[in-house]
């Protein structure tokens, strides 16, 4: 699931789009598996446990497992390299979109989803 990102003129900054592409390309050499009605509730509720403006620590450890695994398997492609970097920047610095709409508007932001 992708949100809207309301800093960006049209919804989406293309690091973040160039980041969704190679997630995909990543996420395609991994084994399949049977992706049942209980994994798909698991992911909703990961998905918006995620986007919290304080979620739980496990989300970013996560986060940086797979940054980490990407980088392996984009390892010497330049391009992969910066993309990721970015993205881990992200998370190491703080500077989460929800932070930086936070401190730029001077109103937190809520700390829930949108139902789906």
């Amino acid at each position: 699931m992708f949100d809207l990102n309301p800093l960006s003129d049209v919804g989406i900054f293309s690091e973040d789009a160039e980041f969704a592409h190679l997630l995909m390309l990543y996420l395609l050499h991994l084994p399949d598996f049977d992706f049942t009605a209980k994994l798909q509730e698991k992911a909703v509720y990961d998905h918006r446990e995620a986007a919290k403006y304080m979620p739980n620590q496990n989300y970013f450890d996560e986060a940086k497992a797979i940054i980490t695994e990407m980088k392996q398997f984009f390892e010497g492609y330049v391009y992969a390299e910066k993309v990721l970097e970015y993205q881990e920047r992200k998370l190491k610095e703080n500077q989460r979109y929800c932070v930086k709409i936070y401190e730029g508007s001077g109103k937190q932001c809520a700390n829930y989803s949108v139902q789906v």
